[in-house]
């Protein structure tokens, strides 16, 4: 390969998609394919049941499919999987994973077959993961415990969720004076709640407001949706339109399926009624309603349904405040980027000397609370409860105008790695300190660097002369980071039920 020219990493992209399952592991995965094409890898994409639109976008961005020839994943769709990975010259092969009938046996496969893997995951139900890399991109993923290998990174949350580059493209596009209300139930609405949903908004008299409805790509059933629409001026019915992106943007508010096309909405800043149908859709949905980013419904049958008109009318009405307060929240916890994050660790590994320190901003509060969210640090925290993330996001505006208060953010590019807080003690000459290290950024030295990076700035910024550390007994990484950054041991005490290490540094 010629000097200066990076060596090219393939990667193979293994999903599926169906009236059965959907259209969102394949969606997913192909704005992964897309971020990865951006960053030079050769990209392959198999896949039974590949959209075939999104198909002919996969081809334009020079991605290639194929459909595997067996039915369900085993030896021989793994053997077809490894050999389209070791097509062509490569200085790297990976094979990225999305589907719940992926099982630890094709795992261990791939693996043994010296790829490297990614593997995107929701339910945490495979016990142990040995491979490379696990993305869980859904929205309280942060606060979850995987059982990896010492060389596994996990990547959590919707700091990765993986959002196709026309929504993130399009930006924050909510229009306060529309009135107009999207439908779109997934990419096969497998319980045939489309049409229901046409009609409870139907008979809701939404007077002023037009109605699009979306159908998706695996969904077999438009003439029901259309037929549910008959004689109705307001209401326009799509199947799988070109122009999706531009369809939801500048609504007022879109009622769709809690899965991937649930963070799409929250990309483009728009409110959202969340129909949760799945098993796997339940957990960012809650956490989505939690944060007051939207609206939640379980349904899996039209009986379920029965609340939808009420709701909605009450949004568009004397809650419409709300819509706005919604988009806002939506938008701060999804920003687009997420593919292109895993895209970069997938392409360029860890990269430590790309990582600076910066001061942060109202965006970054998400990825903070995804540090501060991640069981081991929460494990070795004096408050080991969880943080709710909407009483974070209100914090977390508060402290970027504090007196008080200082904190530093050690971010490569869009990602942050670690953060690092100051808090002057009030009636002493001192700030205390707290940080963390974003798991994927661990064993990099780090804390040590943010330490010694930010110390002395913190004093000046806040005015004093010293600043303290309080380490729980046993967390040896973080009593190490603190001795390699010229810190002191100045005592031990007991906080709570913890025994701790105070260490501290001075200016003079």
């Amino acid at each position: 390969m010629a000097d200066g020219v990076p060596p090219t990493t393939r990667v193979v992209i293994r999903a599926d998609a169906g009236p059965d399952i959907g259209s969102g592991h394949v969606m997913r995965c192909a704005a992964l394919a897309d971020a990865l094409r951006a960053r030079g890898a050769d990209v392959d994409f198999l896949s039974r049941g590949l959209p075939p639109r999104l198909g002919e976008e996969l081809h334009g961005i020079g991605v290639a499919t194929a459909s595997p020839l067996e039915v369900w994943p085993n030896v021989r769709d793994a053997a077809e999987t490894i050999a389209a990975a070791h097509q062509r010259g490569a200085a790297a092969r990976w094979v990225v994973v999305d589907g719940y009938h992926f099982d630890r046996d094709y795992m261990r496969l791939l693996v043994d077959a010296g790829l490297r893997v990614a593997w995107i995951d929701d339910l945490n139900t495979l016990g142990e993961f040995d491979c490379d890399m696990v993305v869980n991109p859904t929205l309280g993923a942060e606060r979850e415990a995987y059982t990896t290998f010492p060389h596994t990174r996990t990547l959590m949350g919707a700091t990765y969720a993986l959002v196709r580059s026309a929504f993130g493209d399009l930006g924050r596009v909510r229009d306060n004076r529309s009135n107009r209300i999207v439908i779109t139930l997934g990419g096969a609405d497998p319980h045939r709640l489309t049409s229901h949903v046409v009609h409870s908004l139907l008979s809701a008299n939404l007077e002023g407001y037009r109605l699009t409805v979306v159908v998706g790509p695996s969904n077999p059933h438009s003439d029901e949706v259309r037929r549910a629409a008959v004689g109705a001026s307001n209401v326009e019915v799509l199947h799988d339109p070109v122009d999706f992106p531009r369809r939801l943007a500048g609504a007022i508010l879109v009622i769709t399926a809690a899965g991937g096309a649930a963070w799409e909405v929250a990309t483009l800043g728009i409110a959202s009624v969340l129909i949760v149908v799945a098993e796997s859709q339940q957990r960012g949905a809650l956490e989505m309603a939690e944060a007051g980013a939207a609206e939640v419904m379980m349904a899996s049958t039209p009986e379920d349904l029965t609340g939808l008109p009420p709701r909605i009318k009450a949004l568009l009405s004397h809650e419409r405040d709300r819509l706005g307060r919604m988009a806002d929240r939506a938008a701060r916890i999804v920003d687009g980027r997420g593919a292109h994050r895993v895209a970069r660790w997938i392409i360029d590994g860890p990269q430590p000397g790309a990582i600076t320190m910066r001061a942060p901003t109202r965006d970054d509060a998400l990825q903070v609370w995804r540090i501060n969210s991640e069981p081991s640090t929460r494990a070795q925290s004096f408050g080991a409860s969880p943080i709710p993330l909407a009483s974070h996001l209100d914090w977390f505006d508060r402290y970027l105008t504090s007196s008080s208060g200082r904190m530093y953010l050690f971010t490569r590019d869009d990602e942050v790695a670690a953060v690092i807080r100051y808090d002057r003690t009030q009636g002493e000459d001192c700030a205390e300190l707290s940080f963390a290290v974003a798991s994927p950024f661990r064993r990099m030295g780090l804390g040590s660097r943010a330490l010694t990076e930010s110390w002395r700035v913190a004093c000046h910024e806040l005015g004093v002369a010293a600043v303290r550390g309080a380490v729980i007994q046993g967390n040896d990484a973080s009593i190490a980071a603190f001795r390699n950054a010229g810190f002191v041991e100045a005592a031990q005490e007991r906080r709570g039920d913890r025994d701790c290490v105070v260490f501290e540094r001075r200016t003079t």
